[in-house]
This record gives structure tokens, C-alpha cells and sequence, in this order.
């Protein structure tokens, strides 16, 4: 009886840490870090366009494209306007600190 008892509590154990593992893995803050993965690497792709550096253009596209297939089944949503707009946002914070850096330092930076 015991024994039986025993054998129970340890499959349920195992089944219920098994249903937390994966619950776990589908919260908005895995979305959130899989944003600003994808964000900053596109980041990196755009700064390997510039320097004309090809390969590490394309490998860098790569893990892009293996993040969005990665976050894919656990984010659908992650490509929405939102995330479109606070990249356009970010980009036009950059070239005004450009700007800024060059009007106040008088041209030279």
C-alpha cells in the first residue's frame, strides 16, 4: 500500500514539473527577450551592410531568421506594428544624437 502510495507521488511529481517546465517557457518576458534578440541583431546585419563585411552579414541574417523561427511558436504576435515602431523610433533617437553630437561639438565628432 505503501509502496503503491509511493510510485503515485512520484509520477505526479514528474508529470507536474513537466506541465511547469513548458509554462513556464511562454511568458511574455520569453516574447520580450526574444524582441530585443532579434532587434539587436538586426542591428548587427545593418551595421555588416555598412562596413561591406558580407559574411558577417549573412551569418548574422541566419541567427535572425533562427530567432523569429524560435519565438515563432511561442510569440505569435511579435512582429506586430508595435515592435515595427519602436525600431523606427530607436532609429530616429540614433541619427538625433548624431546630430546633437555634431552641433554641439561644433563638427568634431
Amino acid at each position: 500500500m505503501i509502496r503503491r502510495a509511493l510510485i503515485l507521488a512520484s509520477v505526479t511529481m514528474c508529470l507536474s514539473t513537466a506541465l511547469v517546465s513548458t509554462s513556464d517557457a511562454v511568458g511574455p518576458a520569453t516574447c520580450a527577450r526574444f524582441a530585443r534578440q532579434i532587434q539587436h541583431y538586426e542591428g548587427m546585419v545593418e551595421r555588416s551592410q555598412a562596413l561591406e563585411n558580407e559574411l558577417w552579414s549573412e551569418r548574422t541574417q541566419a541567427h535572425v531568421d533562427r530567432l523569429r523561427a524560435r519565438a515563432e511558436p511561442h510569440c505569435p504576435d511579435l512582429d506586430n506594428g508595435a515592435a515595427a515602431q519602436a525600431r523606427a523610433f530607436a532609429q530616429l533617437v540614433k541619427v538625433g544624437a548624431e546630430v546633437a553630437l555634431r552641433y554641439f561639438t561644433f563638427g568634431a565628432f
